[in-house]
């Protein structure tokens, strides 16, 4: 799965980076994957861990309204009058859900960044003018 996404990842931002072709990006990206293999799994693990603990923050309200609800009833298992419970859960979804569409939105954009610049600093030529600035700035 780990390498799966590693290289899907490699593949769209062959696609952007040297507007390739589908079959060519993928040729690309398998190249660059068997070079760099290792700085990209890393690359990958980092990346990951942000998605994962953003999905962590944004499923907690979730949580919260899953416990209430199994909480709030009682031994005999009635459960509570569902206007009096489920009001508040519908308020909080209503203002919850948008705010976690736009948390995921900036996670996948920041993800699908990172990958651009990944990918540009690793298959960047030493040669030419751009990386020789990059590498020697002007003090």
């Amino acid at each position: 799965e780990l390498v799966a996404y590693l290289f899907a990842s490699l593949a769209m931002t062959a696609v952007v980076a040297e507007d390739l072709s589908t079959f060519d990006a993928l040729q690309r990206a398998w190249d660059v994957m068997k070079q760099k293999f290792w700085s990209l799994v890393l690359m990958t693990i980092i990346l990951l861990f942000i998605q994962w603990v953003l999905s962590m923050i944004i499923m907690l309200p979730m949580q919260v309204a899953q416990f209430a609800l199994m909480f709030s009833m009682d031994m005999t298992n009635n459960v509570p009058d569902p206007s009096t419970f489920f009001r508040p859960i519908a308020i909080l979804m209503a203002v919850f859900i948008p705010l976690a569409s736009l948390v995921q939105g900036l996670g996948l954009t920041y993800a699908n960044a990172a990958w651009m610049l990944t990918y540009m600093r690793l298959t960047q030529n030493p040669e030419t003018p751009e990386a020789s600035v990059i590498a020697e700035p002007n003090a």
